[in-house]
């Protein structure tokens, strides 16, 4: 069937067939992880600062059922394993994390938050939407227990389309009870009367999948596996070394860590929406998130190639005009 030709990125993340879920977003995905929480039994939910507000929204949302949801405080633009290791104890039932930060590119400590957490008898949730696409991953090596990602962003693809990995012996546990048709052994046997949940992470979709949407990923896929992810990582992370000595050179203080590999690097800048604009006039697209200008890099970023992009001289130079445009907008706003 269609949407199983979406599943090329398993064997890549090192996640069989059986155990992933294609959803329509990632909200969805892990709204049925959520559903299959016993409402009379809820135990505690912990959680980052730096998730994506559509994560916090779901488990939030059950409190209503008895859950507890617990926010691990951020230090800066940071929040170390220190913090995670204060708030993850024995009542923690699920630790939601994200790989990158949506809003100023912190790589999470994930390892060793996934390793804290297991010692505590409790599952790991990692959101990979900002990174997945950028560099190799293996989500059983790493050890999660659920794993959601997306193609809008660095998959290339179009919206509409998540994916979520359950592992093996919580599928076979857990029921979600938001369900639909597609979750079902059977679906096209089209029994009304029965529910039969397919034995697999399946059961942990829904309604019908966005079969438009997969054909259009499967290209973007495919793209991303002829580059390869192990090429993509390395030019992303010398890109994005090429970009903070350019930034530092200009005086600019950035929100994300000097070490950062990429694929997000964040400009601190209190006036973020209007140096979006003056940037997109010259051809160059960003972000603006809170008091920081995102920039995202990826294999199509390049100085190599004059025709469809910059060359190095020329980027050096608008950054240049940009980075003096920048400071001028954000020392006007600081003097409000």
């Amino acid at each position: 069937m269609p949407w199983n030709k979406a599943s090329g990125i398993t064997w890549k993340a090192g996640i069989g067939t059986a155990r992933l879920r294609i959803s329509g977003s990632k909200t969805a995905a892990i709204g049925s992880i959520a559903s299959a929480f016993d409402s009379h039994t809820w135990p505690e939910v912990v959680l980052g600062e730096f998730e994506f507000p559509t994560i916090g929204h779901v488990w939030l949302a059950q409190q209503e059922r008895g859950a507890e949801v617990e926010f691990v405080r951020a230090e800066g633009d940071t929040i170390p394993f220190s913090a995670y290791e204060r708030s993850i104890d024995r009542p923690t039932r699920i630790v939601g994390v994200t790989h990158i930060c949506f809003s100023n590119g912190y790589r999470s400590p994930v390892r060793e938050i996934v390793e804290k957490a297991h010692r505590e008898g409790a599952w790991f949730l990692m959101d990979d939407y900002q990174d997945c696409g950028t560099r190799p991953i293996d989500v059983r090596a790493i050890g999660v227990d659920f794993y959601v990602t997306g193609t809008l962003k660095y998959l290339l693809g179009p919206p509409r389309l998540a994916f979520l990995y359950v592992r093996k012996e919580l599928q076979d546990t857990l029921i979600p009870t938001m369900t639909g048709w597609f979750a079902q052994r059977q679906p096209f046997a089209f029994d009304v009367k029965h529910l039969d949940r397919a034995p697999t992470a399946r059961k942990f979709e829904g309604g019908s999948p966005p079969i438009p949407n997969i054909y259009a990923a499967k290209r973007s896929l495919a793209l991303i596996e002829d580059v390869g992810r192990e090429a993509i990582a390395a030019h992303v992370a010398s890109l994005t070394q090429y970009l903070l000595q350019g930034l530092a050179s200009l005086g600019l203080s950035l929100k994300t860590p000097p070490t950062t590999v990429g694929p997000l690097v964040v400009i601190r800048c209190t006036a973020a929406a209007e140096m979006c604009e003056l940037l997109a006039k010259q051809g160059i697209v960003v972000s603006s998130r809170h008091d920081g200008l995102r920039v995202s890099l990826h294999l199509y970023n390049t100085w190599k190639t004059s025709t469809l992009y910059y060359t190095k001289s020329a980027a050096t130079a608008h950054f240049s005009m940009c980075g003096h445009e920048l400071l001028n907008l954000t020392s006007t706003r600081q003097r409000r």
